[in-house]
């Protein structure tokens, strides 16, 4: 299969939306976000072929999509630390179970 131009594109553009969404707080547009975000990365895996494509553009590309994965993760985080720290319950786990409660590092070491 052929990849779409804008396949990779549209990764980025559902990671941008994830990000703007984590920063509002609110969890309907985190949530509609997320499902975009499937939708892309479904769309990427079906039609992604690297061998058309310059090895160097698809590296930038690739950076630029780790970063923006960094940062929604960076968010999300501080989002349930936020939650854990204003709300009784704290936050859920993906298991609809209450998450353990954390302290998260203030560095982070990739040693």
């Amino acid at each position: 299969m052929t990849a779409q131009p804008d396949s990779l594109q549209l990764v980025q553009e559902a990671l941008d939306r994830l990000t703007a969404a984590l920063v509002t707080g609110r969890p309907d547009a985190v949530l509609a976000a997320e499902e975009t975000l499937g939708s892309a990365v479904r769309q990427l895996t079906a039609r992604l072929d690297i061998a058309d494509r310059d090895p160097s553009q698809l590296a930038d590309r690739i950076r630029e999509l780790r970063v923006a994965v960094l940062l929604c993760e960076r968010l999300g985080r501080a989002s349930a630390a936020l939650i854990q720290a204003t709300v009784a319950g704290g936050p859920y786990a993906a298991n609809g179970q209450l998450a353990a409660a954390t302290v998260p590092a203030t560095v982070v070491s990739r040693t």
